[in-house]
């Protein structure tokens, strides 16, 4: 199965509770969205315990927030979706026999290395045992050879007898030996060059000078990036329209996405660890020592803060009017400056120690920082959003040392001004 299509069948069979694969799916009417059965047992029962009892029961969708009246008979008056249930069960036996034709071959490569292997025993046993016969029939041929066959030689001397009859002295025996073959014609090998070529160097290094740009222009605002996660998308676990951002102390960072009243729940290194769905619209959050969750919301009649609980129990919530409270967007020891494309960073006096993270537009189209935080290391989360595109990334940052002089020159500045007005105050 293509991995493409693969994940677009895991998108469409992923519960948006508890986001993994609808275990017997339940469809919500009429908004006709599905949810495992377990799961909304659950979350139904959550809404319950923080309302008064009646007879009907009513309850927000999980994602679009339609309300929604449960059958009298309960959850299993709902729809039971067939067609999910199929497409999760044909998944799953198209995984299982992926997994079995995996096992097969894998078990095939192994008997057939197990044959290989003892094949090449074989003829190197084999291939021993011919080499030393062989050696053995060339020594044999080699001395019937020797005994056989004389040496030829040429042998030159003086005569002594007249005739047929010739007696050679062997003093003046001569042996003439063959002659040598000719020396082998050994080619010239071509001449390297002395120095190597500048034009080529300089190519090169040309080359690789515009390499190093295009791959900065495809990774921008990466000087003392740590990590980065979250993308923008439709799926169960993308950021549609993520706006506040808050880091506890143990460095888990937690997301409030707009759309959908969703809170993400990701560790320090950027896996999704929860998701906590809301009857209500949710704006920013904030973080207790306890580590509650403190939401601004909105459409919880007449909540403007609600505190909820890491699995997403309703523990508290504060009343008002909400057009008497604006909405603050990303301000802690930096300031997300949105308008200008960076994170500005404040000593607590309010002196400027400089920009963490600048040009984000270099990202993508409108990409800028919409809200930021500081983990347990001091390091800068910053919540960036584009279009088509959310992403979080925390920045390495060390804070420039504290300007002695300069603040010892505001310290003197601001005395002298105080006693010169104490002054003009005293002649009048």
């Amino acid at each position: 199965m293509n991995t493409e299509l693969k994940e677009k069948l895991e998108e469409n069979v992923t519960c948006s509770i508890c986001l993994e694969r609808y275990k017997w799916p339940l469809t919500l009417s009429p908004c006709v969205h599905s949810y495992c059965k377990i799961c909304l047992e659950n979350y139904i029962s959550k809404i319950l315990s923080s309302k008064p009892s009646s007879d009907e029961i009513k309850f927000p969708c999980p994602d679009c927030r339609t309300i929604i009246t449960l059958p009298h008979t309960g959850i299993d008056g709902l729809t039971h979706n067939h067609k999910l249930q199929s497409i999760v069960d044909s998944l799953e036996l198209h995984e299982r026999r992926q997994q079995t034709e995996l096992e097969t071959q894998e078990n095939e490569v192994k008997v057939k290395k197990t044959v290989q292997d003892e094949e090449a025993v074989a003829n190197t046993s084999s291939s021993s045992s011919t080499g030393n016969n062989d050696d053995k029939a060339s020594d044999n041929n080699n001395n019937g050879r020797s005994q056989q066959i004389p040496t030829e030689e040429k042998v030159v001397g003086t005569s002594t007898n007249g005739g047929n009859n010739t007696s050679f002295s062997p003093d003046a025996k001569e042996v003439c030996k063959p002659p040598r073959p000719p020396p082998p014609n050994i080619s010239k090998q071509p001449t390297t060059m002395l120095y190597p070529d500048i034009t080529t160097e300089k190519a090169n290094l040309q080359m690789e000078l515009e390499a190093e740009e295009q791959a900065i222009d495809l990774e921008p605002c990466k000087d003392n990036l740590l990590i980065k996660f979250g993308k923008y998308g439709s799926g169960v676990n993308d950021f549609r329209k993520p706006y506040g951002l808050a880091v506890s102390t143990q460095g888990d960072v937690f997301i409030s996405d707009q759309s959908g009243s969703r809170i993400f729940h990701f560790s320090e290194e950027g896996k999704l660890l929860g998701k906590i769905v809301t009857d209500c619209d949710i704006h920013d959050i904030s973080l207790f020592l306890n580590g509650s969750l403190l939401v601004a919301t909105s459409k919880a009649l007449n909540a403007i803060l609600r505190i909820y609980s890491l699995h997403g129990a309703i523990l508290g919530e504060y009343s008002g009017l909400h057009y008497n409270y604006a909405k603050p967007s990303g301000v802690a020891i930096g300031v997300a400056d949105a308008g200008n494309f960076r994170v500005q960073a404040f000593s607590p006096k309010g002196r400027p120690l400089g920009c963490p993270l600048q040009d984000t537009f270099r990202i993508g189209p409108n990409v800028r920082p919409i809200n930021v935080s500081m983990d347990h290391h001091n390091n800068i989360v910053v919540l960036l959003l584009g279009t088509q595109f959310a992403e979080v990334r925390t920045y390495l940052w060390t804070p420039p040392p504290p300007d002695s002089l300069q603040d010892s020159f505001m310290k003197f500045t601001s005395s002298s001004i105080s006693k010169m007005f104490e002054n003009i105050a005293g002649n009048f």
